[in-house]
């Protein structure tokens, strides 16, 4: 039996309200996002193609698959996000929850919305749970694409999943405290590389390469003067320097007197982009100053001659409602 035979009586339709209590008697759950940019091939060794997904269907807790429409399902839940499968192009997938509201967004559109109740919490995996990437636990279940910018964040919602609609990240994704997982592909030595503080190395891999692709584009980089200044804030002009609302957190930025990190833009002033800066060295002293996007990085090209994958093992960290 497919796994769409399986779930058509569990799939729940998109849907479009805002917020919902928790369900099961008033239990809430924990926070959490799982979130990552996708480009798959249009040959598929699969029937079932599986992003990414713990343990095997249909005791699956989380995961998600390309079966002509885009699925997604939590605790063994399925959930028909009625998005017809795309090839050849990145595409940004969130799943989230505030532990009472769950969404899925493709590109920054809500896909799905259900409320969290006790029918579908991700429990806690088993000792043989493993996370995989580009598989699951069944290597016929293989994707052929690029994946990058993986990220598991637990107890954290990084997206308000009562909304509509989210902001597409324009920049590689960044680890916080919260991180469980973070697989940026920089360069080809560190297609398995966890940016995130844990550094998890993988119980296996195999058939991943680099690939250059990536969903970002590179901008920048942009010289302006700042005629204000005062401590770790840059006041840019507005009319003189329009470029600057490119910049975002993480930019670096260089002068003659100081070197730094941008960590906040603002253009709430009516005359200045307000940057709000974390200086490494120096001091302003109102000066041109350079600001340079991060490096983009690339992605993970999974099934190059075989089926592709990742694979952490079973651990707490993936139990993401617990």
């Amino acid at each position: 039996m497919s796994i769409v035979q399986a779930l058509i009586g569990s799939i729940a339709s998109s849907g479009s309200g805002g917020g919902g209590g928790g369900g099961g008697g008033g239990n809430t759950y924990n926070s959490w996002t799982v979130e990552w940019f996708q480009k798959s091939n249009s040959t598929q060794p699969s029937t079932f193609p599986r992003v990414f997904g713990v343990n095997s269907y249909p005791s699956q807790p989380i995961g998600f698959s390309l079966e002509g429409v885009y699925y997604g399902w939590k605790g063994g839940q399925g959930f028909n996000t009625n998005q017809s499968v795309t090839h050849n192009v990145w595409q940004h997938w969130v799943m989230v929850t505030d532990g009472i509201n769950c969404s899925i967004y493709k590109d920054g559109v809500r896909t799905n919305y259900f409320a969290v109740n006790s029918t579908t919490p991700v429990t806690n995996p088993t000792s043989e749970s493993y996370l995989y990437l580009g598989i699951d636990s069944d290597p016929a279940n293989g994707y052929k694409g690029l994946i990058t910018n993986f990220r598991i964040v637990k107890g954290q919602a990084m997206y308000d999943p009562t909304s509509s609609s989210i902001s597409v990240p324009a920049v590689p994704l960044t680890s916080n405290a919260n991180t469980q997982l973070l697989l940026t592909a920089f360069d080809a030595g560190s297609l398995t590389q966890d940016t995130s503080a844990y550094g998890r190395i993988p119980a296996g891999d195999g058939n991943i390469t680099y690939s250059a692709d990536t969903p970002f584009t590179a901008a920048g980089p942009y010289t302006a003067l700042y005629p204000v200044s005062d401590v770790n804030v840059l006041y840019i002009l507005k009319t003189s320097y329009p470029d600057i609302a490119n910049v975002r957190a993480g930019w670096s930025a260089t002068a003659d007197d100081f070197s730094g990190t941008v960590t906040n833009i603002t253009a709430t002033d009516p005359l200045y982009y307000i940057l709000t800066m974390n200086v490494a060295s120096g001091s302003f002293g109102g000066a041109l100053v350079t600001f340079t996007q991060p490096a983009l990085g690339g992605s993970i090209e999974f099934y190059t001659d075989g089926y592709g994958y990742i694979r952490y093992d079973a651990g707490t960290q993936w139990a993401l409602d617990s």
